[in-house]
């Protein structure tokens, strides 16, 4: 009856140190399917800490490359939309010059163009990327130019057209300059600009910082660009400016696309005017085009930070690999090794169970 007992015991030994091994081949298996040591930090013991540190920084860097990359879409998005602006004032000062000096073109002709332009300017201003206005400033979820499709129609054209509807002889000079001032304006009625880019901060974002975003720890990379406002570029003074090259820009179009054929009879003035305008037009897209050089700086500076931040994330996913990945190659002899313990546990459990009461009689 002792045997039996102690048989009885021995059994149970064995059918506990089954369970264990199984237990510990199950863990084994899903390391090799699954190539991690386990699903919880408390099975990295002494790696925890260390990986919840690392992945912490990891964290941290996909921040800042997630910031960079909409920042660069955004930028490149604006470079586009700035080259189409300065291809547009190039192209109405190459014909209005044309008009001056061959006659080639008809004023009629290049007022319509201009008119195109305006409305084209207008509106170009108003282009989103990732669901925000890119010239808006920080009231990014509102159109910086609110009515970009009646551009033709708003207080700043009408103005701009009556002021050249009255052109007249000796007058050249005081139709340039009222024109600058009306498109210098950030008066409701007069200016096509929004509210918030109107007027000053508090309340507004006039005079608002440039928008930028964190690259890098200690490192900010401005690249915003309100509609109104130049960002690095400077406006050259000769001629007369707003200070703005889309505030030149639309000025130039309005008072293009406000002459008509009777304006030519309106000599020296029309011509003065005429060739003045042109000639800001020429300007405003050297000032664009020193603010796209600008961007340019900028978005090479944030390429230079994603490429940090990539190599940076690429070491710190090896640090984590190797405290949360299973050594494989060890990990499957290791399987190996408890599967035979875990057969030979279970053959000695049968031969043990073949014993019955009968064989101590």
């Amino acid at each position: 009856m002792t045997e039996i007992v102690a048989s009885y015991a021995f059994t149970s030994r064995l059918i506990d140190r089954g369970l264990s091994v199984k237990a510990r081949m199950d863990e084994l298996t899903t390391q090799v399917a699954t190539g991690r040591i386990g699903d919880g930090y408390g099975d990295l013991k002494g790696g925890a800490r260390l990986s919840v540190d690392i992945r912490a920084e990891l964290a941290r860097r996909e921040t800042f490359s997630r910031q960079i990359d909409l920042a660069g879409a955004r930028l490149e998005t604006m470079q586009t939309t700035l080259e189409r602006i300065g291809t547009l004032a190039q192209d109405l000062s190459a014909k209005a010059l044309n008009m001056v000096t061959t006659g080639s073109n008809s004023v009629d002709a290049v007022a319509e163009q201009a008119r195109m332009a305006l409305r084209e300017v207008a509106s170009l201003m108003n282009t989103q990327g990732g669901g925000a206005y890119l010239f808006a400033g920080t009231d990014a979820a509102n159109a910086p130019v609110p009515n970009a499709d009646s551009i033709l129609t708003s207080g700043f054209f009408l103005q701009i057209e009556a002021e050249v509807a009255t052109l007249a002889l000796g007058n050249g000079a005081t139709v340039l300059a009222n024109t600058l001032t009306i498109a210098s304006s950030n008066t409701a009625g007069t200016t096509p600009f929004s509210t918030f880019l109107s007027n000053p901060m508090p309340a507004g974002g006039l005079d608002e910082p440039r928008l930028s975003i964190p690259a890098d720890d200690g490192t900010r990379v401005t690249y915003g660009l309100r509609a109104n406002a130049n960002g690095a570029a400077v406006s050259p003074t000769t001629p007369a400016t707003t200070g703005s090259f889309v505030r030149d820009v639309l000025r130039g179009l309005a008072v293009l696309a406000s002459f008509t054929n009777t304006s030519t009879g309106l000599e020296p003035d029309f011509s003065q005017v005429t060739t003045e305008i042109a000639i800001s037009l020429q300007s405003a897209g050297r000032a664009l085009e020193d603010e796209r050089a600008s961007l340019g700086v900028a978005e090479r500076r944030l390429t230079a930070a994603r490429e940090r931040h990539d190599t940076l994330t690429l070491t710190l996913n090896r640090q984590v690999s190797g405290i949360e990945d299973a050594p494989m190659e060890e990990t499957i002899s290791r399987l190996e090794q408890v599967r035979t313990q875990l057969q030979a546990n279970y053959s000695l459990i049968g031969s043990v169970r073949e014993f019955s009461l009968i064989n101590f009689i």
